[in-house]
This record gives C-alpha cells, structure tokens and sequence, in this order.
C-alpha cells in the first residue's frame, strides 16, 4: 500500500468551474473586458489561476492590465470561492477511507497557496495531512517542487507515493516528479485529452483510488 497518496484539487476533488468562472467574470467585467463562456474556462483551467485570467484577456492587454485584472480576480475569488464549489461525489468517503487505512493524504494545487488551503479547509476538515499551492517557494505544476517538498514534510518516498489529477500538467508533473500517477475522468478533461498526455493508468470514479493504493 502506498503511504502518501496526492490529489490535485479543481477538478479532481472538487468541482470548482462556476465559481472561478464568476470571478473571472467579474473581473474582466470590472477591468472592461469581454466575458468568457463556462466552456471557455474549462479549457482555460489547470495552470494556475494567474494563467486562467492571462489566457482569458486580449493579447494585447499589457502586462500591467493583467496584473490589474489578476488582483480584482483574486480578491474576488477569496471572498466567494465556496460558493457553488462542491466535492465530487464520493471524494469525502474515499479520503476518509485513506486516512482510517492510515495513508497520509496531500493536495497539491495550482491555486495560490492561501487559497487553496481555505478551500481544502473548508471542504475537507480532518481529512488530509498537508496542502500545498503556488507560491513563491513552490513552482506550479507541473513543476515537481510541490510533489518534493510533500515527500519531505511527510517523509516518504518516491516509491511509496502516487498523484491523482484531472488533466495534463497533473500526468506530467507525476512524471516530472519521478512518482506513479494515475488521472480521473469526472474532472475537465476527457479520455482522449488524457492519453494524448501520456496517461497510462486512467479511473471514472473515485472508488477506483484504491486499485493504486
């Protein structure tokens, strides 16, 4: 059995589309830019919200339009990122199974840091070990910093680790990082999306966490 089992966080435990796309909306709205469809941001998603609110603007928004824009984003988003945010089915379940089974339980998201651990707090108290997000210390995936900094805060090892995630960068930064990942179908991608990232080990929902721990 594995001892640290790591989840990416928008898409893999929780469905988190409707209130991203509100702030973002709000933000482009305040900053006098188009607004974006909820399609639009479930193919913008999954490096970052800075990379959300960059892909969402004009290319020729200058770099001080978009650190306008990303700061009304983030000021929003912090005061209404639970609003209609909400675990997948079975996620609360399956996490408490991991920890009764004595797995030590990690969130490694591409939300700023603060963000992501107000969001896993609130949705997931007592049911997981650590949370990181992007910062200054830590790289966004799919740099492995995040993966690392786990395996020594836990100390665990590479072999004894798996990642679970919903698109791409969580496939590639499993990779990146030298451990087992395996990728999710209920989150914002789909199969083909996920095996033309290289997915080898691919689950539909999250009762199959177990087959890879």
């Amino acid at each position: 059995m594995k001892k640290l089992v790591i989840f990416d966080l928008d898409g893999t435990l929780l469905y988190s589309l409707e209130d991203l796309h509100n702030s973002l909306n709000f933000a482009l709205l305040h900053c006098g830019y188009a607004p974006r469809s909820l399609q639009q941001v479930n193919a913008a998603v999954g490096n970052g919200v800075g990379m959300l609110v960059r892909r969402s603007l004009p290319d020729t928004v200058s770099d001080a339009g978009f650190e306008r824009c990303y700061e009304v984003f983030k000021a929003h988003y912090a005061a209404h990122c639970c609003e209609k945010t909400r675990p997948y089915d079975g996620i609360p379940e399956m996490l408490k199974s991991l920890r009764d089974k004595g797995v030590k339980v990690g969130v490694l998201s591409n939300k700023f840091h603060s963000a992501a651990v107000e969001v896993v707090e609130h949705y997931f108290h007592g049911l997981y070990d650590i949370v990181l997000g992007e910062s200054e210390i830590i790289g966004r995936k799919p740099s492995p910093d995040g993966v690392f900094a786990m395996l020594d805060a836990m100390d665990v090892d590479k072999a004894d680790t798996v990642l679970f995630g919903d698109s791409d960068v969580d496939i590639i930064t499993a990779r990146n990082a030298g451990i087992d990942g395996v990728a999710v179908l209920w989150g914002f991608r789909d199969k083909d999306s996920l095996l033309a990232a290289g997915a080898r080990n691919i689950i539909q929902n999250p009762s199959e966490v177990f087959l890879f721990v």
